[in-house]
């Protein structure tokens, strides 16, 4: 088992190759703030067009911000920096509704090659703004070069926690939890307590992967004071999002670190193609192999051994 300890992130996107040349930029904002920020860029001299599914466009030489009704709100444009900073200071740095709190996510669960990763990440009002000038969202929306790209910045600005454990610990724990979703609880909770610990903040949001009474159970049996709320697509929040780029980027480098250390080549996922590289490992390398790199617990091990 390795734990790596980092550090802190509230709601984006990831535009962070394309910022540098575009001057792009994605948030949300708050229902309550949309007249008020339209005030503010009326007297910046913006111009407004309404195009469909928006509470308006607003242009302005070389700049153009689109606030879409969902609450999205887009800037672009070389200009942009002046208004992205107007954003990130008084919508969303000194927004009074963000409350500090732990979101965590996890990585690699529905690929039978490599590790199970699942991170921690704490956001707070300080770095808060920071974060959302990265871009951050999902990383299942993003590459995985951009994902690359924001992490180092994400582990300096934040607490963070994130837990690899690769296929023989993996395996090990699945045998003894002998449910998937019980030890994604369990790894959950170690990240989410040992980053609650370091941060000194109780409030914590996982996106709701099995029955909300299972991470209930699982707080309540280690007598923690977490006060976890669990909700589907919770990504959207920008500390679970920042947790799933930490997660994602964990099982990226284990992933090329096995491939490194084992000389086989370890596609993603749970494709055919992947069960054709299962059979050629345990042809050309023996099954013993193949437990080393692989979720043994996933139809695609058994179906290779049937094929030997």
């Amino acid at each position: 088992m390795i734990f790596h300890l980092k550090n802190e992130s509230g709601t984006l996107e990831d535009h962070s190759k394309q910022k540098k040349s575009s001057g792009c930029f994605v948030t949300t904002i708050e229902e309550k703030l949309v007249p008020i920020l339209r005030k503010d860029l009326e007297n910046l001299g913006f111009v407004f067009l309404k195009p469909p599914y928006t509470h308006y466009q607003a242009r302005k030489a070389s700049v153009s911000c689109i606030l879409y009704l969902s609450g999205k709100l887009t800037i672009q444009g070389s200009g942009s920096n002046e208004i992205i900073d107007l954003i990130s200071s008084t919508y969303l740095f000194n927004n009074k509704s963000f409350e500090d709190h732990i979101g965590s996510d996890e990585s690699g669960k529905g690929d039978f090659f490599g590790p199970l990763c699942v991170s921690a990440v704490f956001v707070n009002k300080e770095n808060l703004s920071h974060l959302q000038k990265l871009g951050i969202k999902d990383s299942k929306e993003m590459s995985d070069d951009s994902i690359l790209a924001v992490t180092k910045d994400i582990e300096a600005l934040t607490i963070n926690q994130t837990i690899c454990l690769f296929p023989e610990t993996y395996n090990r724990l699945y045998a003894r939890f002998k449910n998937l979703n019980k030890l994604l609880g369990w790894a959950h909770f170690e990240v989410l307590h040992k980053v609650s610990v370091k941060s000194q903040c109780h409030k914590a949001l996982i996106d709701q992967f099995a029955n909300p009474q299972l991470m209930e159970e699982i707080v309540s049996y280690k007598k923690s004071n977490l006060i976890l709320e669990q909700r589907t697509k919770a990504e959207s929040d920008i500390a679970v999002a920042a947790a799933s780029i930490l997660a994602r980027t964990a099982f990226l480098e284990g992933l090329k670190k096995m491939e490194e250390d084992f000389g086989v080549t370890l596609p993603k996922g749970a494709s055919s193609a992947v069960a054709n590289m299962a059979l050629r490992i345990a042809r050309e390398s023996g099954i013993s192999l193949l437990e080393k790199v692989s979720k043994t617990h996933f139809k695609t091990y058994k179906e290779a051994l049937g094929r030997l």
